[in-house]
């Protein structure tokens, strides 16, 4: 009897040990499912639409082009529209665009706009026309980081007219 309540208590330590350790990974590391639904919830919201159709075709010919908007420095990851800015959304060579100097990062947007071919400038006057901010987004390919400069609707009257 001594034996069985022995071997009986051996594999139910086992048991609480290996049901233990496993919760313990589960909470402190979230499983593929958790971490899928906490991303849609996150970012499930992330873009709304704009009133504009002419906003709305430049968003479609943006993304449906966005390779002719990368450079060696940066790559375009996409356009989009939320809470009355037009979204631009790039991943950038840290060597080229300093993340640390939002002035100077803003400066180089500033040029970026103001290279544009007029045709280009012409297409994107529907932004400031519905008075929607540009609002470019920029993450280091590196660091990860993080930044992202707003250009107002003032600012894209002046650079696109």
């Amino acid at each position: 009897m001594n034996r069985k309540f022995f071997v009986g208590a051996a594999l139910m330590g086992a048991m609480l040990l290996t049901m233990s350790s496993c919760g313990g990974n589960s909470k402190s590391e979230p499983s593929v499912a958790e971490e899928k639904a906490d991303m849609t919830e996150t970012f499930s919201n992330t873009y709304s639409e704009p009133e504009s159709d002419e906003v709305v075709d430049l968003l479609k010919d943006y993304n449906e082009h966005m390779d002719d908007y990368s450079t060696d420095g940066m790559t375009a990851l996409g356009m989009g529209f939320r809470d009355n800015k037009v979204l631009l959304n790039f991943t950038v060579n840290e060597e080229q665009f300093n993340l640390k100097d939002k002035d100077a990062l803003k400066g180089q947007v500033i040029e970026m706009v103001k290279a544009m071919p007029m045709e280009q400038k012409e297409a994107w006057q529907c932004i400031p026309n519905m008075g929607y901010e540009l609002m470019y987004t920029f993450v280091g390919k590196k660091s990860s980081d993080i930044v992202s400069v707003v250009l107002t609707v003032d600012d894209l009257q002046t650079l696109l007219y």
